[in-house]
């Protein structure tokens, strides 16, 4: 093995090589394609990180990518208390499952082989932390925030697991992969710089396209078959 594989050193792409951006998403592979605010929004901001980072090519990868053994016994579990009414404990079972997903050789090396990478939510970004360990060293992320992670959606959860899951949030968010924050307000801006404090945060607020002009995204959507 060669000092740079050993070191995790990812070497430039050669000059006129294609630049691959990859984004983890909590969402179902199947869900991608409805038009709502949530979609709209991420795959507007997507593509506009991919133009200012000269990226030629997007690719997503959903829950279904990343999913463990775990993580969908506690999917079935959130599903099952939620149908009897424990909303509260289906909410944290829910949460889990973000935390508990895998990453497959395939997701790993799609990873890998990208130039930028881009955690959807909160939830995206626990997901994609659970490939860091097989990623070069350096690769830049980027985190979108859809809200502020302390009030949602673990202001949701019982008091007593909320300091878990913000305690693993702050963690990673400190520990140096997470290169930029895209926010949709300047109040979440403010309250991810006090934080988050060294990386640097952007507000752009979140564009929804009328329903005509709503282009599926689901084709970029890599699969685990």
């Amino acid at each position: 093995m060669s000092a740079e594989a050993r070191s995790g050193y990812k070497a430039p792409p050669p000059i006129g090589a294609a630049l691959r951006l990859a984004y983890v998403t909590w969402r179902n592979r199947s869900t991608l394609g409805e038009y709502s605010g949530g979609n709209v929004a991420r795959e507007y901001r997507i593509a506009k990180i991919a133009e200012l980072a000269g990226a030629d090519d997007v690719v997503g990868i959903a829950i279904e990518d990343l999913d463990s053994g775990a993580s969908r016994i506690l999917a079935g579990a959130g599903r099952l208390l939620s149908s009897l009414g424990a909303t509260s404990l289906a909410a944290l079972m829910r949460e889990l499952r973000f935390e508990a997903v895998g990453c497959p050789d395939r997701a790993a090396e799609l990873l890998a082989g990208s130039s930028i990478l881009v955690a959807d939510h909160v939830r995206g970004l626990l997901m994609l932390s659970r490939c860091l360990g097989r990623l070069p060293r350096g690769m830049p992320i980027v985190y979108l925030a859809h809200d502020f992670h302390m009030e949602t959606p673990y202001g949701y959860l019982p008091r007593a697991s909320r300091g878990h899951f913000e305690g693993g949030v702050r963690e990673l968010l400190r520990g140096g992969a997470v290169r930029l924050i895209v926010t949709v307000t300047l109040r979440d801006k403010y309250l991810y710089e006090e934080e988050a404090p060294g990386i640097e945060v952007v507000a752009f607020p979140a564009c929804s396209l009328p329903a005509r002009r709503w282009t599926s995204p689901g084709s970029r959507t890599t699969g685990s078959s």
